[in-house]
């Protein structure tokens, strides 16, 4: 982590064995701790780099933020109250005013649905109007009170980056890696500025918001990323 610079880590490889290779499987966020390794390589002045990892931990497995006894009663009070869902609005993104429909509709698709076997639970939502009328303001606050949830704007992400997309390691290793819908399976990801993506690369999400994974098929690998993300954009 030191070694990070404008946000962009260093690249190593990473040697799994043992027990811990049925742990292991694209998509995933890891911490690992490993032996550092630094071994020559033939006919050259260099040395090969990589880490050997003896455990890792699963950075999808966030701890729940669960609200204490005193605040449970707080809220069971103020839900009596004839104005609750003016007060429940009121609160989220509160710089923002005179968007209680809108707010309301981005927090009923933030807590979704219960799942009915194959039927999802998530309520996917799309925001329409015109210029500054705070729609990127009001989903913009959903990172402030959601867990892993992730932003990806138009013009600046592709479909295959925020899919399913090919990374190559340094060695030239090639790997399908989940993109931002993957890794906030379990939570929700905002697409801002929806208008400024390709529609090619919209559609690639599509299967994500039906069926909450993505299947990739290309360059030999033939895989099922886990993405059940809801999507509000």
């Amino acid at each position: 982590m030191d070694e990070i610079k404008h946000g962009m880590p260093k690249l190593l490889s990473c040697i799994v064995k043992d027990d811990l290779v049925f742990d292991a499987y694209p998509g995933q966020q890891k911490i690992v701790t490993g032996v550092f390794h630094s071994t020559p390589k033939k006919n050259t002045d260099r040395n090969h780099i990589f880490i050997h990892a003896i455990s890792m931990q699963n950075l999808d497995d966030d701890v729940l933020k669960l609200p204490t006894n005193e605040m449970i009663e707080y809220y069971k009070e103020m839900a009596k109250k004839e104005n609750y869902m003016k007060l429940i609005t009121d609160s989220f993104a509160p710089e923002i005013k005179f968007r209680e429909l809108e707010k309301l509709a981005v927090i009923i698709s933030r807590v979704g649905s219960k799942k009915n076997g194959r039927i999802r639970g998530n309520i996917h939502t799309l925001l329409i109007g015109p210029p500054a009328t705070a729609k990127s303001k009001i989903l913009e606050f959903l990172p402030e009170v959601t867990q892993r949830c992730g932003i990806a704007t138009g013009g600046m992400s592709t479909g295959s980056g925020i899919t399913v997309t090919m990374t190559t390691l340094p060695d030239k290793t090639k790997f399908p890696k989940g993109g931002i819908v993957v890794q906030c399976s379990g939570s929700c990801v905002v697409l801002d500025e929806l208008n400024q993506f390709p529609e090619e690369d919209i559609g690639k999400t599509y299967t994500a918001m039906e069926s909450g994974k993505i299947p990739y098929n290309k360059g030999g690998f033939d895989q099922v990323f886990i993405a059940d993300t809801t999507i509000i954009a």
